[in-house]
C-alpha cells in the first residue's frame, strides 16, 4: 500500500476493523495539521465511544512493515481501538508537537488493546526524542483525564497489553519497516505517483 500525501490521516479504520495491512509506505506531504494527533500517519477508532474493556469487538488492525514519512502525528487511537504494530518505522521533521503516539480521551487507555508485536521506530530527524516528546502526556479531546499515551507507552509507567519488540527513540535503522523499492514503483528519489 501507497498513501502519497492523503492530507489527513494516511492509514485509517474503524467500526471494528481488525484485519492485517502489511508493507506500507506513507509520504505526507501536505496535511490538514501538523499538530501531533490529526492528519496522522494512523488513526483508529471506532464508531462510538461505547466498547468496554477487552471488548472483541474493538477495531484492532494489524500493521506490519510500516513506513511513514509524516508531518502531522504518528499514531492516533480514539473511541477504544488498539493496534498489533510489527516492524514499522515513523521519520518526522517536526519541531514543535513532536509526541508520535496520541490518545483521544482515556477509552483507549482502557481498552487495553494495544500491542507491540516487533520492532517499532520513531524518529525526528529535527530533534533528539525523548519519552516525553515522543508520548503525548494529554488528550486531544478531554485534557482532564489522566490516563494518556504517555502513562501507556513509557517504560517507567508502560501499560500496554502486550510489547514483545523493542520500542526505540531516534534510531529509524533499528526497524527496517517497509522495503521501499517493492513498493514504489516510479522514479528512484521521487515520491510523484505521476513518474515512472
Amino acid at each position: 500500500l501507497y498513501v502519497y500525501n492523503a492530507q489527513d490521516d494516511s492509514v485509517d479504520t474503524d467500526l471494528g476493523y481488525r484485519g492485517t495491512i502489511s508493507n506500507v509506505l506513507v509520504q505526507q506531504v501536505n496535511v490538514d495539521s501538523t499538530n501531533n494527533h490529526d492528519s496522522a500517519g494512523m488513526e483508529f477508532g471506532n464508531d462510538h465511544n461505547t466498547i468496554v474493556t477487552d471488548d472483541d469487538n474493538a477495531t484492532q488492525p494489524t500493521i506490519v512493515n510500516y513506513t511513514g514519512y509524516i508531518l502531522g502525528g504518528g499514531i492516533s487511537l480514539k473511541y477504544d481501538a488498539g493496534v498489533n504494530v510489527d516492524n514499522v518505522k515513523f521519520v518526522s521533521a517536526k519541531t514543535a508537537d513532536t509526541e508520535q503516539v496520541f490518545f483521544r480521551g482515556e477509552d483507549t487507555y482502557d481498552t487495553n488493546a494495544t500491542n507491540i508485536d516487533g520492532d517499532i521506530c520513531f524518529k525526528d530527524t529535527a530533534v533528539t526524542l525523548d519519552e516525553a516528546g515522543t508520548y503525548a502526556a494529554s488528550n486531544s479531546k478531554d485534557s482532564s483525564t489522566t490516563k494518556t499515551a504517555y502513562t501507556a507507552w513509557a517504560a517507567a509507567t508502560r501499560d500496554l497489553h502486550s510489547v514483545t519488540g523493542t520500542i526505540y527513540l531516534d534510531d529509524s535503522s533499528s526497524c527496517t519497516g517497509a522495503t521501499e523499492s517493492t513498493i514504489w514503483k516510479g522514479t528512484a528519489g521521487s515520491y510523484d505517483a505521476l513518474e515512472d
